[in-house]
C-alpha cells in the first residue's frame, strides 16, 4: 500500500512538472551576449581580434565557443560520463530521478540526500542562474527537495525553449573545472595549449574526468580516466602526466602571458582599455600588422646606429579615426611596456609648419617672403642664444618655402621672434598640447621643438592641417559594442579651428613641394612618393628623438624612433630613421586603386589667390623670371617683402619671465614701471591681465605716452599683451612683482 502511495505522489509530481506553471528562463542569444570573459579582447573594425589582456583574476574565461568548434570527442566523453541518456530525455532522467528520489524518501533504499541523477540540462540552468538562492545547493553544494524541484522544473522549461545543441554548447562554456578554470576552452588552452576544436581522445577523457571531480586528487583522475579507456589499449596517461597538465592551472606565468601567445597586436592599446574587457576600436588589423612589421624591420635595421624603440600612428583623416597604433616595437629588450604613442618626447622641427601657418594667419610672411639666415644671437636672462642650422652652414636672404621646406633653424627662429613665444605657444595649447610650460621657460627655442610633446598629439596636430586648420578628436574605440560597455578615450579636444584654411593650405603645399626641400634633402629621398603627400621630418637635440609625420588627402601618418632610455642614435636624421616607415606604410594605405586616385593634391580654398612674382636664385641670390605662387587674400609679393618689411611692433620692455620687486622704503603709488615697444606707427593696443590699459588714441591719458604706457607695481603675476586694433594679440610677456 505504501509502494502505491509513493508512486501516485510522484505521478502527481511528474504531472506538475509538466503541466505546473511554467519557469522562466533565459534566451540562448541573452546567455551569449551577457557571458563574461576574463580576458579583453580588442577587435578591430571588422571584429577581428587583436590583443589578449587578462582583467579577471578569479576565474579564466575565454571568449564563447560553439559546439562546432568543439572536438566530437571531448562531447563523447562528455555526454558519457554526465549523462548518457542527454539526447534522449527532456531534460530530466525520469528513471534516474525517481530511483533517487525513492532512495530519499523510503528508508533503508538509500542515503539521505538527493544526490545523482543531475542531467547535463539541470546542471546547466544552475549555470545559467548562479544567482538564484533557489538553485544555489546548501552546505557541501548538496539541494534540499524543493531546491531539486525548482531545478527540475526550470530543466524543463529550458528545453522547451533551447535545441540540444545550445544546452551542450552552454554547459560546456560554462562547466567549472579545476581552480580557476571555467568552461572547456579555457581549460583545453591551459592544459594542452590548443583550441578545444584539436582535442584527442585522451585530453577528452581526462577534461571529462575533471569536469566530473575537479578537486580529486592526482590518484583518484588516473582512476577515473583510465576506467574510459577503449578496448584493450594501455591507459594513455598515468599519475606524472597528469600531474604535469595540471600544474599550468594557476601558473603565474600562464596567468600573465596566457593572452598575449593568441592575439598580439595592438598590446598598448588593450591595456588602455583593459577596463572594458571585450570591446572594438577602430583599428585595421591588416594596417595595424603592417606598420608593426614594418617598424620592426627598419628598428632592426638602425640597432647598429642605437635605434631600438618606435612608434606609429595612422588616422583617417575625414573621420579622425585610429586605423593603427603601433606604442612600441614588437619584442623590445628596452622598454616593452612603455607606449610610445602616448609619451612625451622632444619635438624637433615638427612645430616648424604649426609656427609658419600662425606667421601666415597673422599676414606677418607669405610663403615667398624673405627671411634671413645668416648668424643669430639672442640675449637671454642665462646667457646668449645662437641657433645653427642642422648644416652649419648659411644660405643668406631665402623665401619662407625654402626655409620650411629644408627646415631651416634660424629663419624659423626669426619667424618665432615675430609671431611672439607666448602667442605661440597658446597656440600649441589650442591644438591640443596640454602639458606646456609658460611660454618663457622655452624662448627661442621653442621654434626648433625644445618642448616635449607625444606622437598622438603631434599626429592630431598635422591632421588639422589636413583638415583645412580644423581640430578634431582622434577615435581609437568605437562608442558601443553589443557585448561591452566602452570606455571613451581621455585624451580628445573639442573640434575646433587653430588655423583657416588658407593658411592649412599655403603649410601643405610646401610640404608637398619636393623642389623646394630638395636644397637639404635632394630630389630623390624617403619622402619622395608616388602621389600627392605632405611631409616634415624632425630630430631632436643630440639626436634622442626622430620624427617622421605627414598626409595625403585620405591618411595623417605619424613615425618616432629612438630610445625610451632617452639615449642618442648614432648619426641618424629623419630622413634614415622615421621616414622610411612613414613612406612604407603610406604606400599601404594607397596600394588600392581606389586610394591612389583619391590621393591627389589638397584643392586651394577660396581664401587663397595664385600671383606671379619674382623669385629669388638661391645660389647667386639673384632675380630669376617671375613665377607663380599661392597667397593668402590680402597678401601679395609687394605686400610682404621682407622680414623688416611690415613686421608688426613688439614689447620691448618688460622682457618675458624677468622679476620685479617692490622697494620698501619707496612709497607705492610712486613705484611704476614703463612698458616698451620697439616700432612706433599704427593704432596698438596695450592690455594687462586681460584688461585694456591704454591705446595709442589715448594720448591724453596720463600714464599713456610715446612708447609705451607705465603702470604702478603690484604684486602677482601678470600677462602684458600688445594688440592691434582689430584685437589681433601681436605679442604677449608674462612677469612678476614680489
Amino acid at each position: 500500500m505504501a509502494a502505491v502511495v509513493v508512486l501516485l505522489v510522484a505521478a502527481a509530481a511528474w504531472f506538475w512538472l509538466f503541466f505546473g506553471a511554467r519557469v522562466p528562463v533565459p534566451t540562448y542569444s541573452e546567455t551569449i551576449k551577457n557571458f563574461r570573459t576574463s580576458d579583453g579582447i580588442l577587435v578591430d573594425r571588422r571584429g577581428d581580434p587583436l590583443f589578449g589582456i587578462r582583467i579577471d583574476f578569479k576565474s579564466r574565461k575565454l571568449p564563447w565557443t560553439g559546439l562546432g568548434e568543439i572536438s566530437p570527442a571531448l562531447k563523447s566523453a562528455v555526454v558519457a560520463v554526465e549523462d548518457r541518456r542527454f539526447f534522449n530525455h527532456p531534460g530530466v532522467d525520469f528513471s534516474a530521478a525517481s530511483v533517487a528520489f525513492l532512495r530519499w524518501l523510503i528508508p533503508g533504499m538509500g542515503g539521505e540526500s538527493l544526490r545523482g541523477a543531475s542531467t547535463i540540462t539541470m546542471q546547466t540552468v544552475s549555470m545559467l542562474d548562479m544567482d538564484t538562492p533557489v538553485l544555489v545547493g546548501g552546505r557541501h553544494g548538496r539541494r534540499s527537495l524543493l531546491q531539486k524541484y525548482q531545478q527540475i522544473k526550470s530543466a524543463l522549461a529550458l528545453e522547451r525553449s533551447w535545441t540540444k545543441v545550445q544546452i551542450l554548447e552552454a554547459y560546456l562554456n560554462l562547466v567549472p573545472l579545476r581552480g580557476e578554470l571555467v568552461g572547456v576552452t579555457a581549460a583545453s588552452w591551459i592544459l594542452f595549449g590548443k583550441a578545444p576544436s584539436g582535442l584527442d581522445e585522451a585530453e577528452s577523457q581526462l577534461l571529462a574526468a575533471l569536469i566530473q571531480a575537479p578537486n580529486a586528487d592526482v590518484a583518484t583522475l588516473t582512476r577515473r580516466v583510465c576506467r574510459m579507456k577503449v578496448g584493450d589499449e594501455d591507459c594513455p596517461w598515468n599519475p606524472q602526466k597528469i600531474e604535469s597538465a595540471l600544474g599550468a592551472i594557476g601558473n603565474p606565468n600562464e596567468r600573465a602571458n596566457f593572452s598575449g601567445r593568441f592575439y598580439n597586436n595592438a598590446p598598448h592599446v588593450a591595456r588602455l582599455a583593459a577596463k572594458s574587457g571585450v570591446f572594438t576600436s577602430h583599428l585595421d588589423a591588416d594596417i595595424q600588422r603592417y606598420a608593426e612589421a614594418s617598424l620592426s624591420r627598419t628598428v632592426q635595421g638602425l640597432r647598429g646606429r642605437n635605434v631600438n624603440d618606435g612608434a606609429v600612428l595612422v588616422v583617417e583623416n575625414d573621420t579622425g579615426k585610429v586605423l593603427a597604433y603601433v606604442g612600441n616595437v614588437a619584442g623590445s629588450t628596452t622598454q616593452t611596456y612603455v607606449d610610445g604613442v602616448r609619451s612625451p618626447r622632444q619635438a624637433g622641427s615638427t612645430l616648424k609648419p604649426l609656427l609658419y601657418a600662425q606667421a601666415f594667419d597673422r599676414r606677418l610672411l607669405t610663403p615667398t617672403s624673405l627671411l634671413e639666415d645668416r648668424p643669430l644671437a639672442i640675449a637671454q636672462s642665462n646667457g646668449v642664444y645662437s641657433p645653427q642650422n642642422y648644416s652649419h652652414t648659411f644660405s643668406g636672404d631665402v623665401e619662407v618655402r625654402a626655409a620650411l621646406a629644408s627646415s631651416l633653424n634660424i629663419p624659423a627662429v626669426r619667424t618665432l621672434l615675430m609671431v611672439g613665444v607666448e602667442v605661440f605657444r597658446d597656440k600649441l595649447h589650442e591644438l591640443g598640447f596640454r602639458d606646456l610650460r609658460e611660454g618663457s621657460f622655452y624662448g627661442p627655442a621653442l621654434a626648433l621643438g625644445a618642448v616635449d610633446v607625444s606622437l598622438w598629439d603631434l599626429v592630431r596636430a598635422y591632421h588639422a592641417l589636413s583638415r583645412g586648420g580644423v581640430v578634431g578628436d582622434l577615435q581609437l574605440f568605437r562608442d558601443s559594442y553589443p557585448l561591452r560597455t566602452v570606455v571613451a578615450d581621455d585624451n580628445q579636444v573639442d573640434k575646433t579651428r587653430a588655423f583657416s584654411d588658407g593658411a592649412s593650405f599655403l603649410v601643405a603645399n610646401i610640404l608637398s613641394d619636393r623642389g623646394a626641400r630638395s636644397s637639404a634633402f635632394g630630389l630623390e629621398n624617403n619622402l619622395a612618393m608616388p602621389f600627392w603627400a605632405a611631409v616634415k621630418t624632425g630630430t631632436s637635440k643630440d639626436m634622442r628623438d626622430n620624427w617622421c609625420i605627414g598626409f595625403t588627402r585620405k591618411y595623417t601618418v605619424g613615425v618616432w624612433v629612438g630610445n625610451f632610455s632617452g639615449a642618442p642614435m648614432w648619426d641618424v636624421s629623419g630622413i634614415d630613421g622615421a621616414a622610411p616607415v612613414w613612406r612604407d606604410v603610406m604606400n599601404y594605405m594607397h596600394r588600392e586603386a581606389a586610394d591612389l586616385r583619391d590621393s591627389t593634391e589638397i584643392l586651394p580654398p577660396k581664401s587663397v589667390i595664385h600671383l606671379p612674382y619674382a623669385g629669388i636664385d638661391q645660389g647667386a641670390q639673384r632675380p630669376v623670371m617671375p613665377q607663380m605662387a599661392w597667397y593668402l587674400r590680402g597678401t601679395s609679393p609687394g605686400k610682404i617683402l621682407k622680414e623688416a618689411d611690415e613686421v608688426a611692433p613688439r614689447i620691448s620692455y618688460p622682457p618675458d619671465g624677468v622679476i620685479m620687486a617692490l622697494d620698501p622704503d619707496i612709497p607705492g603709488h610712486r613705484q611704476r614701471v614703463a612698458f616698451k615697444r620697439d616700432r612706433s606707427g599704427g593704432d596698438v593696443k596695450w592690455v594687462l591681465n586681460n584688461s585694456l590699459l591704454c591705446s595709442d588714441t589715448d594720448a591724453e591719458v596720463d600714464h599713456c605716452h610715446g612708447d609705451g604706457p607705465t603702470w604702478v607695481l603690484e604684486r602677482g603675476r601678470h600677462k602684458l599683451e600688445l594688440r592691434s586694433k582689430t584685437g589681433m594679440v601681436l605679442d604677449t610677456v608674462r612677469f612678476q612683482v614680489r
